[in-house]
């Protein structure tokens, strides 16, 4: 790999880093409403706050699946749904 495609990645491995961060978000998100959820009085407005990020979170990264799948080789879609899919089960 050149240091220009280092520096500015293909568009499928930028969009593959931003799932990828979006992920580790979204499980973070997860815990945090879990976490307030086994609170002996949880705050329903942290929860509502919460759950609308959570949302349009999982929205992102749908969107984002979409775009990676539609980026990736013919050979490679199958391993691409396979991830989509695991991650939103």
């Amino acid at each position: 790999m050149s240091e220009a495609e280092k520096v500015h990645p293909e568009p499928i491995e930028k969009n593959r880093r931003i799932r990828s961060s979006l992920r580790t978000n979204v499980t973070k998100l997860i815990k945090k409403i879990d976490e307030e959820l086994a609170r002996a009085n949880p705050n329903a407005d942290s929860l509502q706050e919460s759950l609308t990020i959570l949302i349009e979170r999982e929205q992102k990264l749908g969107d984002l699946d979409d775009t990676i799948i539609f980026q990736s080789p013919d050979a490679e879609i199958e391993t691409e749904m396979e991830s989509s899919l695991e991650y939103s089960d």
